[in-house]
């Protein structure tokens, strides 16, 4: 800088100097044409001056942003140990911390589990400032993961400011999963969406329009409890406010409007979760036994004390038949992580009870077996065998892709 200074006195010194001269419009030429190149000078030190300063603020922005190496390693591989402390785990980290340039090399699992319509695991890393301060509610930086694959690698990562609440397993309207991140008011139970994250089958994330329509956003369970989830609300800044299980802002409409009621009813549980298979039974009576045809079921997921459908299919239960007096379905029943749906119907001279049984095997319901017993319409006391088909004859079939006409090859 002693240079500048040095052209600054010489400036001063030589606009003195061309007050004082009166004579000699070359002497004056030559002042002015100094004069310029002095400010020349200036302008070009200064502007050195500055983008050294620049270059040092993006050094120090690129120090305090989190780096990507951590990608396709597992986090467990960068904790150096893990405590479990007031009832929770508390992991210490110095090479996350580095990664992630957090103020601390201690965090807190707040949580784990994996996003709805993916095989994607998000676990929830909430910054700590000493293992006697774990707890899961303070105020702290967290870092949400996103891990996929047989050890559940880093596949893309978020982090939630301090101050800031997020929400796992959001429904958009494409029918994809993700995060939502804003600000929880406990006092007016509602969730001010400041941020939306797509996250695809890969792991990976894709930040989304505020105006995206959101088919589901859960409760924000910190704050409030099972009790209180059906008074929850959540929207954008100065925009309109959505109740969670009424879903206001979708095209979907309850089944009892669209004129179907529930005839049956089963519950299945599965690795901690429970599932609800519904039977709607339509009001439309064409035939005297048609209302048992041709019928929707759909499988509800619990979540947050509220269930809500995830799968459905129309081709499960036998198409009507006016030569036939079966009653189509008569049943739904479940056991453990099955559940088995029952009807009868005809075929040729037989009456046939079939029996469709699904497998929930984490995020999938799969046909587990298929079954039909016979009785001959004019001979009911004719004994017929039964037939049983299996995986190994049928392969993998998903519960929204059964036909029970074409799924299964007699």
């Amino acid at each position: 800088m002693k240079f500048i200074n040095d052209f600054k006195q010489q400036g001063l010194a030589l606009k003195s100097e061309e007050l004082q001269s009166v004579n000699g419009s070359k002497q004056w030429k030559n002042k002015l044409h100094y004069k310029k190149a002095l400010l020349l000078l200036l302008f070009v030190a200064s502007t050195a001056f500055s983008c050294t300063n620049k270059k040092e603020e993006v050094k120090i922005l690129a120090q305090q942003s989190p780096d990507n190496s951590i990608i396709g390693k597992t986090l467990s591989s960068l904790y150096e140990s893990k405590y479990f402390v007031a009832g929770n785990d508390l992991v210490v980290a110095p090479e996350l911390k580095k990664h992630l340039n957090s103020s601390s090399d201690k965090f807190v699992q707040v949580g784990a589990q994996l996003l709805e319509k993916t095989n994607v695991r998000v676990t929830a890393l909430k910054v700590a400032d000493s293992k006697q301060n774990a707890q899961k509610t303070n105020p702290q930086d967290c870092y949400l993961f996103f891990e996929k694959g047989k050890n559940f690698e880093i596949i893309d990562f978020i982090k939630v400011d301090k101050g800031k609440d997020y929400v796992s397993n959001v429904i958009f309207e494409n029918n994809t999963s993700g995060i939502a991140v804003g600000v929880f008011s406990e006092s007016q139970e509602y969730f001010e969406l400041q941020e939306l994250f797509e996250v695809n089958s890969s792991g990976k994330k894709n930040k989304l329009s505020l105006n995206t329509v959101i088919l589901d956003c859960p409760v924000p369970t910190d704050y409030v409890g099972e009790e209180d989830s059906g008074n929850y609300k959540f929207g954008v800044k100065s925009g309109k406010k959505y109740s969670r299980f009424w879903k206001e802002n979708t095209n979907q409409t309850d089944a009892k409007q669209s004129g179907d009621f529930v005839l049956k009813q089963a519950t299945v549980s599965s690795n901690g979760k429970d599932f609800k298979i519904s039977v709607y039974e339509k009001n439309e009576k064409k035939l005297e036994n048609s209302q048992h045809f041709d019928l929707k079921i759909e499988i509800s997921e619990k979540a947050r004390n509220v269930f809500r459908a995830i799968k459905s299919n129309q081709n499960i239960i036998a198409s009507v038949d006016g030569n036939c007096s079966a009653d189509g379905f008569t049943d739904v029943v479940s056991k453990d992580n099955y559940f088995t749906i029952e009807q009868t119907f005809c075929k040729n001279v037989l009456y046939v009870n079939a029996y469709t049984t699904f497998k929930i095997v984490g995020n999938n319901v799969l046909l587990h077996k298929y079954t039909e017993t016979y009785t001959d319409r004019n001979n009911p006391d004719k004994v017929l065998q039964d037939k049983t088909w299996t995986a190994k004859k049928f392969g993998q079939v998903k519960f929204e892709n059964f036909n029970h006409q074409t799924s299964i090859k007699r």
